[in-house]
């Protein structure tokens, strides 16, 4: 099988992962269009008001007097440490990745949804927070150059690309999600993703998402509650769902982006011919089959089936306060 040496640039999709649901089996949402999800938070800017919500106690830790309902924030950094084998992948990906989430062509925002005090001295403050695939007011066009500099006014999350978190929140500003979380998460526009798959309906996978299993993640909120630090999180896919994602083979120059698949080809999973039948030859390269012939090992259980059967993506993180509406603004 040949292999395209940038085809694994699904990992700034993946990146996401980061944060972190398999979309239920009633959305049936279609990724067709590019529609956002009907959320009721209250639109915050990227100045955060420092206002103390009234659930809070007031306490030395300063993130926990300006923490409240409503900040979102984007990631900013995503270096992945995993898989670190074969040797030097992780800097292949990370040359990738870097340039799309600069140019703000891959979104993962986390949103906090609530904030409950602790219930005893001593104990944790818990958080709601959605995660996931977000996009904003830009067009692909807008920002296609590789070191785009343009800077979005506002971002929005995409329907079926987010989930919620529990998160603990200690008196010192650090934070870990409580147990693990999942999430299908699509990068890029609904209508312009920068992985291309052609979904999985036995499971309720939209098209253009990544399946992410086993997450977790940790940091430290700063003291105005508009940046996250000292981060780390990891995750699993699915070796099966590998087979089935097709990666722009160009990422991260993506000017010669295009979606043609061709219907009379034999779309076997793990090959070339499953890009070549739901993508377009040549342009796109099956992840599945990259990381095989890599010897990349399976290094987690993606669905508790007692056996490794996934991928493991592991890596530091940073987010920093964005603008954020709830749905777009015309």
């Amino acid at each position: 099988m040949r292999i395209q040496g940038r085809s694994i640039a699904w990992v700034a999709a993946m990146a996401a992962m980061v944060a972190v649901g398999c979309p239920s089996s009633d959305d049936k949402t279609d990724l067709g269009t590019d529609v956002p999800v009907i959320d009721t938070g209250t639109d915050v800017p990227a100045d955060v008001p420092a206002d103390v919500p009234a659930d809070v106690p007031v306490t030395s830790a300063k993130c926990l007097q300006c923490m409240k309902s409503g900040i979102a924030m984007r990631f900013t950094k995503l270096d992945v440490k995993e898989p670190s084998d074969p040797l030097g992948l992780p800097e292949f990906l990370n040359a990738i990745w870097a340039p799309d989430i600069n140019a703000s062509r891959l979104n993962v925002v986390l949103r906090i949804d609530s904030i409950t005090p602790p219930a005893s001295a001593g104990a944790p403050s818990t958080m709601k927070a959605t995660v996931g695939s977000a996009w904003h007011n830009l067009t692909p066009a807008q920002i296609v150059a590789v070191d785009s500099t343009l800077v979005p006014d506002y971002y929005y999350f995409l329907s079926q690309g987010t989930n919620q978190f529990n998160l603990e929140l200690k008196d010192d500003c650090t934070f870990k999600s409580v147990g693990d979380a999942s999430l299908a998460f699509h990068p890029g526009p609904v209508d312009h993703g920068l992985i291309c798959s052609a979904g999985m309906p036995d499971i309720s996978l939209a098209a253009d998402t990544i399946p992410m299993a086993r997450l977790s993640a940790n940091g430290k909120i700063n003291d105005d509650c508009t940046l996250i630090t000292d981060a780390y999180l990891s995750g699993c896919i699915a070796q099966t769902a590998a087979c089935e994602i097709c990666s722009f083979a160009q990422a991260p120059d993506y000017s010669q982006w295009s979606r043609n698949g061709n219907a009379a080809a034999a779309g076997t999973p793990c090959t070339a011919s499953y890009c070549e039948k739901n993508c377009e030859k040549y342009l796109w390269a099956n992840f599945g089959g990259f990381v095989e012939a890599l010897g990349v090992p399976l290094q987690c259980d993606f669905d508790s089936s007692g056996a490794n059967n996934g991928y493991l993506i592991a890596g530091n993180w940073e987010a920093k306060a964005v603008p954020f509406h709830a749905t777009p603004t015309p």
